[in-house]
């Protein structure tokens, strides 16, 4: 059942806790610089940003009527800018607008392909300014400035200075190779964590909009043997996998990147294939032992194939779902 609070109450309950945020940001920053607990500070403030999303995201639906959340939103950016900082209140914004446009598509009931693509636009700024603020090559620099002195520790202690001279030298050499690699894929890694934060705010917005008592319409994704990815990832791993051979530095490293993306995201289908035929062969206890042994074991491998079975089965239909209900293969994922 709905609740029956004052439908102008969200957006204000929303917009005064993320000024107290706003403000807790500050408090603890500032805490944090005087007493050079930086680490600590990190741990404390780095889940407010995702709350705010998943407030965000609640509130447009729970907003009656739901146009209050926007002059909600410019209150609240009023008032953060005149107490606090725009460093502190423009981050906190881009999280806010993404939990708003989670929340509409939570509402509406857009495709989960296009409520995790609107998500991501509204983060995306905020993470371009971050790399301008620390562009990906001071943040590698600084990390093998951590981690060399640990590389230094763990070398034997029995060996002599020569011994030790080369080792270092081969482990920093392996260290520069993993980094550069690293620096070479960061695009696809923020990406993914991008798509990863949005599915969050997503899960979390609609468990919190349910805890309250909101009604939402029926949006539920099929059972997870019958998922199917759209077909446009294949052109994406495919424009990937070409600009990779055109051999140009820029255009080879964007191919690389694309092609990541695309393949990762296809192997989740090539997973709920193996998922399909699992159950059809195997008891409930036998799936059981086979994830359990899969994910410990040849997780890697599970990958990989599941990448391979995406993109057959966007070809092919191996499980079936083009078929109409009802048809000879239509319940193999009930066993």
């Amino acid at each position: 059942m709905t609740r029956p609070w004052p439908g102008y109450l969200p957006p204000l309950v929303a917009a005064t806790a993320t000024l107290a945020i706003c403000l807790l940001f500050d408090v603890v920053s500032r805490a944090a610089t005087d007493s050079g607990a930086v680490g600590l500070a990190a741990v404390v403030l780095l889940p407010l940003p995702l709350l705010v999303s998943v407030l965000w995201c609640a509130v447009v639906v729970a907003a009656r009527p739901h146009w209050l959340v926007f002059p909600a939103l410019g209150g609240w950016l009023a008032a953060g800018l005149v107490l606090s900082s725009g460093e502190t209140v423009w981050p906190l914004a881009s999280h806010a607008a993404a939990g708003m446009v989670a929340g509409f598509a939570l509402g509406v009931r857009w495709r989960l392909d296009a409520a995790l693509g609107g998500i991501v636009v509204m983060l995306l700024p905020l993470i371009l300014w971050s790399v301008q603020e620390l562009p990906v090559g001071e943040q590698l620099d600084m990390l093998e400035a951590e981690l060399l002195p640990q590389l230094e520790s763990a070398l034997p202690e029995a060996a002599n200075p020569e011994q030790r001279r080369r080792a270092l030298a081969t482990e920093r050499e392996r260290l520069g190779s993993l980094l550069d690699l690293a620096g070479r894929i960061y695009p696809f890694v923020l990406a993914a964590g991008l798509l990863g934060q949005a599915l969050l705010v997503l899960v979390l917005g609609w468990v919190s909009v349910r805890i309250f008592g909101w009604r939402l319409p029926p949006w539920r994704p099929p059972p997870f043997a019958r998922w199917r990815l759209p077909f446009y990832l294949v052109w994406l791993l495919a424009a990937g996998v070409g600009l990779m051979i055109t051999r140009q530095p820029t255009a080879a490293a964007v191919g690389l990147n694309l092609a990541l993306l695309a393949a990762t995201v296809l192997s989740i289908q090539g997973i709920a294939v193996q998922f399909h035929m699992t159950a059809r062969f195997l008891s409930p206890l036998g799936r059981v032992v086979f994830w359990t042994l899969a994910g410990v074991f040849v997780a890697p491998m599970i990958m990989a194939g599941g990448v391979l079975l995406g993109l057959a089965d966007q070809w092919l239909d191996l499980r079936n779902l083009d078929r109409p209900p009802g048809g000879p293969d239509s319940a193999g994922e009930s066993k």
